[in-house]
C-alpha cells in the first residue's frame, strides 16, 4: 500500500490505517506516517501486549481494545 500511495494521489476521502497489536509491529506506524491521507489511524486491537512509548506524531486516530470473546484474554494495566 505503501509504495503504492508514494506514487499515486490518495484521495480526500480515504483514511489510510494499521493494525499495532503487539510492540514487534510499531514500524507499521512509519509506514503511514509520512503519507498524504487526510486521516491516519491506528487499530491497537486487539491488543496483546504493552507497546511502550510511541510516537503518534502525524496520527490522527488511535482505536484501542483487548480481545473479546469466550477465551479472551484480559488487557493488564502496566
Amino acid at each position: 500500500m505503501r509504495e503504492y500511495f508514494l506514487r499515486n494521489p490518495i484521495p480526500q476521502n480515504v483514511w489510510l490505517g494499521t493494525t499495532v497489536e503487539s510492540s514487534m509491529v510499531k514500524h507499521r506506524i512509519d509506514l503511514i506516517r509520512d503519507l498524504g491521507a487526510n486521516v491516519k489511524w491506528l487499530s491497537c486491537e486487539p491488543l496483546i501486549s504493552d507497546l511502550g512509548k510511541l510516537d503518534l506524531s502525524g496520527i490522527d486516530w488511535v482505536i484501542v481494545g483487548g480481545e473479546s470473546g469466550f477465551n479472551a484474554r484480559a488487557m493488564q494495566e502496566s
